[in-house]
């Protein structure tokens, strides 16, 4: 049995690399995009993303930015109804904004001052969410963008069901100013997105998002499990996924911010991955 399973594994791999070398890749996408949306080949979604191989390779920040916008893959996890509400928090959110108003304090602002924030990557904004109830009650402007339109859709309904002032938009994550020009928000923060690109377009996002902050910047990735991330002198391959392990403090940096601030969890696993965090000062 097992190496009938192996055969067909290996014939399924051989056809996926024929395909992928005489298919012109806007079909493969379609392909792609159908494979994920039905049921009807249960447990193939690796296929899809094989058929997406070359794309991955020679685009790394454009392909994931295909899987978030047409929510696949690790997208398709994010709903309304798991994560809403304080007691849904994940860990990794729960430490990271344990930390932010220790970050905000360290710089005489009270987070009673704050009265706006943007988060670059919102999802369905129940981060946005958790700090309107939990952190910024005082707060009166509350925006997040994101590339994923069902998220963005699925996130205005339930925040208006719970009478939220959080406002989302659907936006390139590198292109922020097309979207809110040159606004600046007093908190701004950016977790789990800045891992799906590549090392120069993260630099540049963060860059840019430094200029939207009026107090903070503040941005989570993975952690490296081997040594600190700011020892990594280029992003580092994450194969699961596909995501890279970033040195955010050289990004920080490299944006004109300054380092206020880093928590690190090496030595915990946290929602299956182990994370850092960054917290920054604006440029200037």
């Amino acid at each position: 049995m097992e190496t009938i399973k192996n055969v067909i594994k290996y014939a399924i791999r051989f056809w996926t690399s024929l395909v992928v070398a005489t298919v012109p890749i806007d079909l493969r996408k379609r392909i792609a995009r159908w494979l994920f949306k039905h049921d009807c080949f249960p447990g193939l979604s690796w296929l899809s993303l094989e058929l997406l191989a070359d794309f991955r390779r020679n685009n790394f920040s454009e392909y994931h930015k295909f899987l978030w916008k047409n929510h696949l893959f690790y997208a398709e996890t994010f709903n309304a109804d798991e994560r809403f509400g304080p007691e849904n928090q994940r860990e990794a959110s729960r430490k990271f904004f344990e930390l932010l108003p220790k970050q905000l304090l360290s710089l005489q602002i009270s987070p009673n001052q704050v009265s706006s924030v943007l988060e670059v990557g919102c999802s369905l904004g129940f981060q946005l969410r958790f700090m309107e109830t939990e952190m910024f009650p005082g707060a009166k402007k509350f925006l997040g963008i994101d590339i994923d339109e069902t998220a963005i859709a699925e996130g205005r309904k339930a925040l208006a069901s719970q009478g939220s002032l959080i406002e989302l938009m659907v936006g390139d994550i590198q292109h922020q100013c097309d979207i809110i020009g040159t606004r600046k928000f007093d908190v701004v923060i950016c977790t789990g997105a800045l891992m799906y690109l590549d090392e120069q377009a993260a630099t540049a996002c963060i860059a840019e998002m430094l200029k939207h902050a009026k107090y903070i910047l503040g941005v989570s990735g993975l952690a490296h499990l081997g040594v600190p991330n700011c020892q990594l002198e280029h992003s580092v391959l994450r194969k699961w996924d596909h995501s890279l392990i970033h040195n955010l403090e050289k990004m920080v940096l490299a944006g004109g911010g300054r380092v206020l601030g880093v928590g690190w969890e090496v030595d915990e696993i946290v929602d299956e991955r182990t994370n850092y965090f960054v917290f920054s000062p604006p440029a200037g």
